[in-house]
C-alpha cells in the first residue's frame, strides 16, 4: 500500500470516529463540570512557625482565625545586619487591616489606605 493511500485511510477512519460519536452529552444525572461543593462553615485554627536559615536572616509566621471567619496573624523577618521587617494584619467583617513595624532604611511613619507603618531606631552598623 503506498503512503498516499495509508494517510489517506488513516484521516478517513480518524473523521469517522469523530463524525460518528459526536458531540458528548452528559446524561440528566449528571454535571458536566462537576457538582457544586458545599461551602464549609469557617473553622478556628492556629498555626505558627519560626525558623533560622543559618546564615543570620530569622523568619516567622503566626496566624489564628476564630470560628466567625475572622483572622488575625503576623509575619516577619530579621536580616543578619539588624534590619527587620512584622506585618501584623487582622482581616474580619470590618475589611483587612495592616501594620507594618520596621527599622528598613528608607521607610516613614507615613500610612495609606488601611497600612499603618511604625518605623524603628535603624540598628547601628
Amino acid at each position: 500500500m503506498s503512503l498516499i493511500v495509508y494517510s489517506s485511510l488513516c484521516f478517513a477512519v480518524i473523521f469517522f470516529v469523530f463524525v460518528a460519536a459526536g458531540p458528548v452529552i452528559p446524561g440528566p444525572n449528571q454535571i458536566p463540570y462537576g457538582r457544586p461543593e458545599e461551602i464549609e462553615s469557617p473553622k478556628p485554627y492556629e498555626w505558627a512557625y519560626a525558623m533560622d536559615d543559618g546564615n543570620g536572616t530569622l523568619q516567622h509566621r503566626q496566624e489564628v482565625a476564630n470560628g466567625n471567619g475572622a483572622v488575625k496573624g503576623k509575619y516577619g523577618y530579621t536580616d543578619p545586619n539588624g534590619n527587620y521587617r512584622e506585618v501584623e494584619y487582622n482581616a474580619d467583617e470590618n475589611g483587612y487591616h495592616v501594620k507594618i513595624l520596621s527599622n528598613e532604611p528608607g521607610i516613614t511613619n507615613q500610612n495609606s489606605a488601611d497600612v499603618v507603618y511604625v518605623l524603628k531606631g535603624i540598628p547601628s552598623a
